[in-house]
C-alpha cells in the first residue's frame, strides 16, 4: 500500500509539473493575442474602412483574457503542488485582513461589511494560506455583488487537536443539489453570463487544505449565502494521498 501511495503521489506531482509547462508556454501567445487585438480596436478608430473588424477584434480580445486567466488559474493549481509547506503559527485575523486589502477593490470598501475574529492562530504555510482566503474571499465578493448590504465573515474556533475556519458570505448562495461539485475543477455552479470565473478557485483552497491534511467542505442554499469551512490540524503530519473534501 505505501509503495502504490508512494508511486500515486509521484505521478501526480509529474503531473503538477506538467501542467504547469504547459500553461507558463501558452501564457506568452495568449498575451500577444489579446495585445495584437487592442492594436487592431486602436487602428478602427483611425481608418473607419476597418470599422467592421471592431465587434471582432473585441471578442478576440475578450476571449483572451479570459483563457489568460483561466491559465493563471491553472500555474497556481500547480504550484500547490510543488511548492514545500513551511508550517508556523500565523496570526489568522493579520493573514485575513492583508487578504481583505488585496481583494476587496476600492470601489466596494464602503459597500462592504467584513467581520473578522480577532485573536486567531493557525499553524499553516503563511502564503498558501493567504492564497486560500484570497480566492474564498473572491467568491463571496462575486456572489454577494447583487447584495444591498454584501456581509463576510471569517470566522474561528479551536477544537480539541484543529482549527475550524469558516468564510461565511450572506450572498446568492447555489443549489443543495450541485454541491458535489463545489471543489472540483472548472466546475462551475453559476451560469458565466451570471457571475464570471474559470471554476479552479475551491480547487485550489481544496489542494492547498489537503496539503495541510486539512478537510474543507461547503454548505449553501439558493439565496441563502454560502459558508465554506476548513479544519487545519495543530500538529503538522504528512499529507493524504488524495485530495480530500467533503460537502455538507
Amino acid at each position: 500500500m505505501n509503495a502504490r501511495t508512494s508511486q500515486l503521489l509521484e505521478a501526480l506531482e509529474d503531473l503538477g509539473s506538467f501542467s504547469y509547462s504547459v500553461a507558463h508556454d501558452l501564457r506568452s501567445p495568449l498575451k500577444n493575442i489579446a495585445a495584437m487585438s487592442e492594436i487592431l480596436k486602436s487602428s478602427t478608430q483611425d481608418n473607419p474602412a476597418l470599422g467592421d473588424c471592431l465587434p471582432y477584434a473585441d471578442r478576440i480580445e475578450r476571449g483572451a483574457k479570459r483563457t489568460i486567466q483561466l491559465v493563471d488559474d491553472l500555474l497556481r493549481f500547480s504550484q500547490t503542488t510543488t511548492r514545500s509547506l513551511e508550517r508556523k503559527e500565523l496570526d489568522l485575523r493579520q493573514i485575513a485582513q492583508e487578504a481583505v486589502a488585496d481583494t476587496v477593490p476600492d470601489e466596494r470598501a464602503h459597500q462592504v461589511k467584513v467581520n473578522i475574529e480577532p485573536g486567531a492562530k493557525a499553524l499553516a504555510d503563511a502564503p498558501m494560506l493567504k492564497v486560500v482566503l484570497h480566492n474564498l474571499l473572491s467568491n463571496a465578493l462575486k456572489f454577494t455583488r447583487t447584495k444591498a448590504e454584501p456581509v463576510i465573515h471569517i470566522d474561528h474556533f479551536a477544537e480539541a487537536d484543529h482549527d475550524h475556519i469558516t468564510v461565511r458570505d450572506n450572498g446568492v448562495g447555489f443549489d443543495t443539489q450541485l454541491k458535489e461539485q463545489a471543489f472540483g475543477v472548472f466546475k462551475r455552479l453559476h451560469q458565466a453570463d451570471q457571475f464570471e470565473g474559470t471554476g479552479v478557485g475551491l480547487a485550489i483552497v481544496q489542494r492547498i487544505v489537503n496539503k495541510h491534511s486539512g478537510e474543507v467542505w461547503a454548505e449553501s442554499a439558493i439565496g441563502q449565502g454560502t459558508a465554506i469551512h476548513i479544519r487545519l490540524p495543530r500538529a503538522a503530519s504528512s499529507p493524504s494521498a488524495l485530495p480530500f473534501a467533503k460537502v455538507a
